[in-house]
């Protein structure tokens, strides 16, 4: 069975692209105000990668009945409303 750690890791973090510090911020007005899905899901796309490394970093001192895929979890969330706000 595979370790769902790591298949979380490769479905949110495989093939990845990265936008530039100008690309980043045209979509996230154009999302601001047209609210359109496909644009939040490319920015949480391309963003994952760097919520997942500090989830990975936070997890180690945090008590050991919080699990992984919680720690990730709370990632997107804070990724949709750092979006938003």
């Amino acid at each position: 069975m595979d370790n769902p750690k790591s298949t979380l890791y490769n479905i949110t973090s495989s093939s990845v692209d990265f936008l530039s510090a100008e690309q980043e911020h045209k979509l996230i007005v154009e999302y601001q105000s047209t609210k359109d899905k496909k644009i939040l899901e490319t920015l949480i796309r391309c963003n994952i990668r760097f919520a997942i490394k500090y989830a990975m970093q936070y997890i180690k001192h945090l008590p050991y009945n919080i699990e992984y895929d919680d720690i990730v979890s709370c990632s997107y969330i804070a990724l949709i409303d750092a979006v938003n706000t």
